[in-house]
């Protein structure tokens, strides 16, 4: 077997020469780029190039996979010149692509503050607006070349060769051995490009557990960025307006100048499939959720309030970032995930609060943890930060009612004044309720009433407790839910009814945020909403408005099934992309029978409409959702 070891040592010192070639790449990138990042000292830089390495191997063993599996063939084979010319041909050409796009993104970086994707080589890429381009690119940084020639005569000089002894390679035991010996080695190759044991293998965001979102572009790869793209739709941008007309019509830059910060703790709810006919005293109908019954009588109710998309993964980006699900894919799981992004978290870490987001559930699921962490946060929580299996519900993670004190636990023990996001679990399929509470909630007419009921009650625990801690009265409490889920009336589930949830806003030592608010809003006005409680000051991107400013216009956006739908005043408009499908009034028409399109004069509204889509989707295909990369676009 000595023979097979040394094959084995030498495909290992091969691949080991491209990670060297990586490593050298990432520092040149750095050496090009360094205004777009920035560290502490150099220990975080040198720990930034390690974790580095784990998006090295995770690329440079997807691509080399022909090379590796190759290099593993038992036999006398591999004692053929001819088969070892084949195997440096396959490892120098491949190694000098994906090498090569690291190189190109030293300049090309600057242009989309981004890492190149796998739109490089779709039909748009090869544009006209390409063709006019490339040839000054070329010209302008001509050096990029000789960077290139220098890998590809590196790869061919310092490739390690072969070193067989042509008298051992004998005998059948030998073969099986070597044969066995290969498909271990082959599974650890596999396992390592996947990056891990983790839930989902390594992608893009993942690199938000080693840094802020600033700096992911160093951890990451241009090869890995364009492996983790491939075969995802090029999402489409739609452009109604030129620039300059788009800009007279919408803006998503907030301008917020107030007095002196009121400096209250803020807690977010975000209850899991918390769907506002579940609420009595929100629909009018059977209420699951005793509970918050009785708090809406003591806070600021929104009657009129909607989700900006239908699944989890979609909740956060809208909710803490202001950014609605407008695209067919959600924005954690896209080529986006890792841009530069205003959020509530990163504004108030600004203004000296201590920012944390709790979730129970597995850490990797649905990429919470990954896009916590480019949102600004401080802290994330979730299962492996709990460390403890007491309360685990068998399916999901810890029980809300379990995990629910530990999140007021460790809240109380935070300096003020803090922001800490609770996102809820147990209201999740499929509805398991803990034994000592089960045949304490009406099982309803459908398998999630009754874990709903749960959930409430879990909630009232949570604030019976928080109520006696000395920071419960200088705290605003925001209740609302990640999406709706099944319903039992008709109007509930139409396109419109499909997105009704609550918003709550119990703020204790306030007198006056008690009562009912009519005014159309939605997730992604929570961001903006809460800044200006606060009297916060400060410039910041955000497709939402405060719903305490009564001069800006008040709507939900959503986008699903190629139909995007504007709910604006007594109005609900859907658009197909091209032009406006149909228009109803829900209130009058809460089945919604009967079109208006072109019955009605919304001119204004359509022009809205278009105008925040085309600025949405521009804006974020260009990272270009903070203000601090606008000011590089513009320079």
């Amino acid at each position: 077997m000595s023979n097979y070891f040394t094959q084995l040592k030498l495909l290992f010192s091969r691949l080991m020469l491209v990670v060297f070639f990586f490593s050298l790449c990432r520092l040149g990138f750095y050496l090009h780029n360094q205004q777009f990042f920035s560290f502490s000292d150099l220990l975080e830089c040198l720990y930034l190039f390690a974790a580095g390495i784990r998006f090295d191997l995770s690329a440079i063993l997807y691509f080399n996979l022909l090379f590796v599996v190759l290099s593993l063939v038992p036999g006398k084979v591999q004692q053929r010149k001819g088969y070892q010319r084949l195997l440096k041909a396959i490892f120098v050409v491949v190694n000098f692509l994906i090498i090569g796009f690291n190189i190109v993104d030293f300049k090309f970086f600057e242009f989309e503050s981004r890492r190149m994707t796998s739109d490089i080589f779709s039909p748009e890429f090869f544009s006209t607006d390409v063709g006019t381009i490339l040839p000054q690119f070329l010209h302008d940084f001509w050096y990029l070349f000789l960077y290139a020639f220098f890998v590809l005569a590196a790869l061919v000089k310092f490739y390690p060769k072969s070193c067989f002894n042509l008298n051992i390679l004998k005998g059948r035991g030998f073969y099986w051995k070597s044969a066995a010996c290969s498909v271990i080695v082959l599974a650890f190759v596999l396992f390592a490009a996947r990056g891990g044991w983790q839930l989902k293998p390594l992608r893009v965001s993942h690199a938000a557990r080693y840094t802020g979102a600033q700096n992911i572009p160093l951890v990451t790869n241009s090869a890995f960025t364009i492996l983790k793209t491939i075969g995802k739709k090029k999402e489409k941008v739609l452009r109604f307006y030129s620039d300059e007309k788009l800009n007279s019509i919408y803006s998503p830059v907030k301008r917020m100048k107030n007095g002196e910060m009121n400096r209250k703790n803020v807690v977010l709810f975000i209850m899991e499939s918390f769907s506002k006919e579940y609420i009595g005293k929100l629909s009018g109908k059977k209420s699951y959720t005793p509970f918050l019954d009785e708090l809406i009588d003591k806070s600021m109710v929104f009657d009129h309030f909607y989700s900006n998309g239908k699944r989890s993964i979609e909740s956060m980006p809208s909710i803490l970032s202001s950014l609605p699900h407008l695209f067919k894919n959600a924005y954690i799981a896209s080529p986006f995930s890792t841009n530069k992004i205003h959020s509530l978290a990163g504004e108030l870490n600004k203004a000296g609060y201590e920012t944390s987001i709790f979730h129970g559930g597995r850490n990797g699921t649905m990429g919470f943890d990954q896009f916590s962490s480019i949102a600004g946060f401080q802290q994330y929580v979730g299962l492996n930060e709990y460390g403890s299996k007491e309360g685990f519900d068998g399916k999901w993670g810890i029980f809300d009612h379990v995990f629910l004190p530990y999140f007021l636990q460790r809240t109380t023990a935070f300096q003020q004044p803090f922001f800490s996001c609770f996102y809820s679990l147990s209201s999740h399929h499929p509805y398991t309720i803990p034994e000592e509470f089960k045949g304490k909630f009406p099982k309803g007419e459908l398998p999630i009433h009754e874990s709903i009921g749960y959930a409430d009650e879990a909630l009232r625990r949570y604030f019976e407790q928080a109520g006696k801690e000395e920071w419960f009265n200088n705290t605003v409490f925001v209740i609302t839910a990640d999406h709706t889920a099944q319903a039992v009336s008709a109007e509930s589930n139409t396109r419109v009814g499909m997105y009704e949830i609550p918003l709550i806003v119990y703020a204790p030592g306030d007198s006056t945020m008690i009562g009912r608010n009519a005014t159309v809003s939605q997730q992604a006005d929570i961001f903006p909403s809460i800044l200006d409680y606060l009297n916060y000051s400060g410039e910041f991107i955000s497709y939402g408005n405060s719903v305490f400013d009564a001069e800006m216009p008040h709507y939900a956006i959503s986008y699903i099934n190629g139909i995007y739908q504007l709910l604006i005043g007594e109005y609900a408009i859907w658009h197909s992309g091209e032009k406006v499908t149909a228009v109803y009034r829900p209130q009058e028409d809460p089945m919604l029978k009967t079109n208006l399109a072109g019955k009605v004069d919304l001119r204004a509204e359509e022009e809205l409409f278009q105008a925040i889509i085309q600025s949405f989707q521009s804006r974020v295909a260009a990272n270009n959702t903070c203000l601090e990369n606008e000011l590089v676009a513009r320079q």
